[in-house]
């Protein structure tokens, strides 16, 4: 027999072809009833769930969870009485700055009417920390901080050993517990 063009298929091919078509078409469904399936267990699974929530009482029937109403309203004044003691806190600390940039304030006053503002005043601070540097180490300490506040009269009788305190941790801007000149000069200056 002659044989059929190569273009042109044999009924053995089309057969083939048919077949495997339809194996495909078989192949392709019983994948998506398998999806089906899977998915359907997946949300039965999920309402049995949501069923023994309900009867545990953890969640109502809808599903949203419970809540303890006295805990929230427990976390609610927690909340507030913290941010009220957050509020006193801070309103404290700055009360205290205020207070206490008031008496820098005050003592750069005192210290700029002792030293009056000339041409020379550069030289007469550096001889006034010379003078007040009783140890000669380059710094003052609290000791010699408060002779120069009994200088510029600002001794205990006006002022307390606290406001003395405050003063120099205001002047000593590294906290290194002593004031160099250049902490000095910005007391006596300003900025």
């Amino acid at each position: 027999p002659p044989s059929p063009p190569a273009n042109q298929p044999t009924a053995r091919t089309e057969k083939t072809e048919t077949m495997s078509r339809r194996e495909e078409r078989r192949r392709t469904e019983r994948d998506a009833l398998r999806r089906h399936l899977v998915a359907q267990h997946k949300a039965k699974k999920k309402e049995r769930e949501r069923l023994k929530m309900i009867a545990a009482g953890e969640c109502r029937v809808d599903g949203s969870p419970m809540v303890d109403e006295e805990a929230v309203l427990r976390a609610a004044a927690q909340s507030r009485a913290e941010e009220a003691a957050f509020q006193q806190k801070y309103q404290d600390e700055q009360k205290l700055k205020k207070a206490n940039n008031a008496l820098v304030r005050t003592l750069r006053k005192s210290m700029q009417t002792h030293f009056d503002n000339t041409k020379t005043l550069p030289m007469d601070l550096w001889r006034a920390f010379k003078k007040f540097d009783v140890d000669q180490s380059g710094f003052i300490d609290f000791s010699e901080f408060q002779r120069v506040l009994s200088e510029v009269g600002l001794g205990p009788s006006v002022l307390t050993m606290a406001e003395h305190r405050v003063m120099f941790e205001q002047c000593d801007d590294n906290g290194s517990g002593r004031v160099d000149f250049a902490e000095f000069l910005k007391t006596v200056v300003g900025n």
